[in-house]
């Protein structure tokens, strides 16, 4: 691939992400801290289970260029997320609509 198309590449990357970040509701399914429980921190990490820290493939570049599979990861695709649901681990997301800032 060119570093032109490249870099077409990672723009059209770019905006989809920034759209699918901007797309969602609001505060409507969000808990207020009077309704939510008190969680200590031993009980929250029990909560969350194993994981997957996808953003660290979607970070890696070759020469400052965006490539998620720099690092030897396979492309991110459905099927991908499908596996690593069926080894136990929790689907990649943002928890910053749920988390308090």
């Amino acid at each position: 691939m060119t570093a032109t198309a490249m870099k077409i590449r990672a723009l059209l990357v770019a905006a989809a992400l920034a759209v699918a970040a901007s797309v969602g509701g609001g505060s409507a399914n969000q808990a207020s801290a009077d309704t939510a429980p008190q969680l200590d921190a031993s009980q929250i990490v029990a909560d969350m289970g194993a994981g997957w820290n996808l953003g660290n493939q979607l970070e890696a570049t070759i020469n400052g260029y965006p490539s998620e599979t720099a690092w030897g990861n396979p492309t991110f695709t459905q099927a991908l997320i499908d596996k690593v649901q069926e080894a136990g681990f929790k689907p990649p997301g943002s928890r910053s609509r749920t988390c308090a800032t």
